[in-house]
């Protein structure tokens, strides 16, 4: 996060809050999930600093079979009403989810919740 947030070169202040349980993920489930994870960091970085100041939160937990990614972001949201779902990023997101097996739901004006199962086992 700290590298995608020092790589923006704008005027705008980037704030953000982490909130991860320790998750263990396949190979096959930590790559997608990385790329999602950048491209909606990217978009508020891109879409948030627009009024000088962009905040995001991530949420990574377990819960039993599942891991549950919560995003959410203070910029102008995504327009699912628009025409904006064909969008390179929106479909790259939407395959990930797919390849993961798992669920993306839009909470609202600017968040995601993403629920996937999980292949390995809880550690103790």
């Amino acid at each position: 996060m700290h590298q995608l947030a020092s790589a923006h070169s704008g005027p705008g202040v980037i704030d953000f809050s982490l909130e991860t349980d320790r998750v263990r993920l396949d190979l096959d489930e930590a790559i997608p999930v990385g790329i999602i994870v950048t491209e909606f960091v990217t978009n508020s970085i891109k879409y948030g600093t627009r009024n000088s100041e962009c905040y995001f939160r991530l949420s990574l937990h377990r819960s039993g079979d599942y891991c549950i990614l919560e995003y959410e972001d203070g910029g102008p949201g995504f327009d699912f009403a628009g025409n904006r779902q064909d969008t390179l990023g929106f479909l790259l997101v939407e395959n990930l989810t797919q390849q993961l097996k798992g669920n993306l739901v839009h909470n609202g004006k600017s968040g995601f919740s993403l629920r996937f199962p999980v292949h390995t086992p809880l550690q103790s």
